[in-house]
């Protein structure tokens, strides 16, 4: 018999495994909202891509919001001026999970919210 990881479906502090959080954002897009398997038109939140500015490491956090921080547009405004955009994220968490199409544990990371960083 094959044994469960004692991690999936506990909810992990990403500062435990991300030291800063501040990171600098690479992407905006809208979440969908689905119910029963269909898109309902609606938009749920937001996936943030972000780098971690202490270890380098690239995640997508989902923050739900009706309105993003910073739009896809003025992003891309910013990136092609050569300005980083820096945000942190509060209370995020991990949620590991288990991806049957990748056959690997992935994490689903979600915050209450998101600002842009003061302390860069």
């Amino acid at each position: 018999m094959a044994q469960k990881s004692v991690i999936l479906r506990k909810l992990l502090k990403l500062e435990d495994f991300l030291p800063a959080n501040v990171f600098c954002l690479n992407e905006v897009k809208a979440r969908p909202n689905y119910e029963d398997g269909k898109p309902t038109g609606a938009i749920a939140g937001y996936v943030y891509t972000a780098t971690d500015t202490t270890l380098y490491t690239k995640i997508e956090i989902f923050v739900e919001h009706q309105k993003p921080l910073i739009t896809p547009e003025e992003l891309a405004e910013k990136q092609d001026a050569g300005e980083p955009v820096f945000v942190e994220f509060t209370n995020a968490i991990i949620k590991p999970y288990y991806n049957s199409a990748m056959k690997c544990i992935c994490d689903s990371i979600r915050a209450k919210s998101i600002n842009f960083s003061v302390d860069v």
